[in-house]
């Protein structure tokens, strides 16, 4: 009886090791066309400004009676596809943001975003490439517009961000890079 315990465990963990050697991960990553972050990853651009906002499982707001400025996030991370004649690496084509206006925001309220491309080697204040957005809130509120740029010039191996000035009773959503340009 303990020869046969014995033999069935050696036989599993021999099963087990040849699985282990025979068994070959994908090289070739698999990612989601996109990259959507949510408005809660945007932190104040001054802290003074910081109390004047609110964070929630949705979203980061401007809950002040004046403009407020957030930075958000925004890595660049090419993905890699195979379509199975070969793997091609895929960096940003467009970036869209999505902001939120609540139901005590003006009628000319707006979230007005910029995506920057900041080298770093910067030693100055000069960025590479750069888009922005503005968007506004059609009737009835609370409303969500999104609007998009174009993101093809920038490089891939490049740090970049996106900043937005928030209007009172404004907010981010979310945003995402679109990767559909291939390298």
């Amino acid at each position: 009886m303990k020869d046969k315990g014995n033999t069935l465990l050696m036989a599993a963990a021999a099963t087990a090791a040849t699985l282990c050697l025979t068994f070959t991960p994908n090289p070739v990553l698999q990612a989601a066309p996109t990259d959507t972050i949510t408005g809660t990853g945007c932190r104040a651009a001054n802290l003074d400004q910081a109390f004047d906002l609110a964070w929630n499982h949705v979203r980061v707001h401007n809950e002040s009676s004046v403009d407020r400025w957030v930075i958000c996030p925004a890595n660049i991370n090419p993905p890699v596809y195979d379509d199975g004649d070969g793997a091609s690496l895929y960096g940003p084509g467009s970036g869209s943001v999505t902001g939120w206006f609540g139901e005590d925001s003006a009628g000319d309220a707006e979230v007005w975003c910029i995506w920057r491309e900041i080298p770093a080697s910067t030693t100055g204040m000069s960025v590479t490439n750069f888009g922005t957005v503005t968007m506004s809130a059609e009737d009835p509120l609370p409303d969500t517009e999104s609007d998009s740029m174009d993101l093809t010039a920038f490089n891939i191996f490049q740090t970049s961000t996106l900043t937005c000035r928030l209007s009172p009773g404004t907010g981010i959503n979310s945003y995402q890079i679109i990767y559909d340009q291939e390298i």
